[in-house]
């Protein structure tokens, strides 16, 4: 005698079915944040790779020195506008006109503000202090280990505007202040640097920002043009070093 056949399938065989995808959604949802994660690490990178490009040319154009990092006497430029036209055509005002993405961090906290990254404090320094004569206008021929020292970096913003401090000022431990001031010591230049608050509240202003893969890792470019990121810990003395 012939049975009648059911060609649905029966609730065990739905739930297993459902219970497979829940399991597969757990293996693979984390895996694509991590890329995604990843991918927006990478875009920070040649964010910085543009910067460090557009400084160089720059270089070029006034006689091999680097722009100053910030002018505090009348508040008026800082080295993002001064590179912004050697990155893209339109120039860029103080109050961030013409704003250059590359100037943006696609893991930023706060998405407002013209610029999230800041250069080193003895490179592109503030101006005043050149012109008092605390710290040499530097130039690019000056540099012994362009592959190994830092040009600019991810650093901590300001809630209220958005924007980064044009200098990493507070960078190891206030090192440009206090200290050696960032001159360059073989005996300790494999030695990691000062992490710091790692925070885009006030005292993070002027300080390296570990902001990707969830707070552990940071983006810088390097006097050679090229850029990296770097997990916290791993930034070296003599990345942030100078030779004088």
């Amino acid at each position: 005698m012939n049975r009648n056949s059911d060609s649905g399938f029966t609730l065990i065989e739905l739930l297993v079915v459902v219970a497979i995808i829940a399991l597969l959604v757990t293996i693979i949802m984390p895996s694509l944040g991590r890329a995604k994660a990843l991918a927006r690490t990478m875009h920070c990178q040649s964010n910085l790779h543009q910067q460090s490009l557009g400084v160089l040319a720059y270089s070029l154009d006034y006689g091999h020195s680097f722009p100053i990092g910030i002018d505090m006497i009348d508040w008026t430029t800082d080295w993002s506008q001064l590179v912004n036209g050697y990155i893209m055509q339109d120039a860029m005002n103080w109050d961030g006109q013409g704003l250059c993405p590359a100037f943006q961090c696609p893991d930023a906290v706060y998405k407002k503000g013209k610029v999230h990254f800041a250069s080193h404090p003895r490179l592109m320094a503030d101006l005043g202090k050149i012109n008092k004569g605390w710290v040499p206008a530097y130039k690019t021929l000056h540099v012994r280990r362009p592959s190994e020292l830092v040009l600019t970096m991810d650093s901590g913003q300001t809630p209220s505007s958005g924007n980064a401090h044009s200098t990493a000022w507070r960078l190891d431990d206030w090192g440009w202040y206090y200290g050696d001031k960032l001159v360059y010591d073989p005996d300790t230049a494999g030695e990691p640097i000062e992490v710091g608050v790692n925070s885009d509240e006030y005292e993070g202003r002027g300080d390296v920002r570990y902001r990707h893969m969830d707070n552990d890792v940071a983006c810088f470019s390097f006097v050679d043009g090229h850029a990296e990121s770097f997990e916290i810990g791993t930034v070296l003395q003599r990345n942030v070093r100078v030779a004088r």
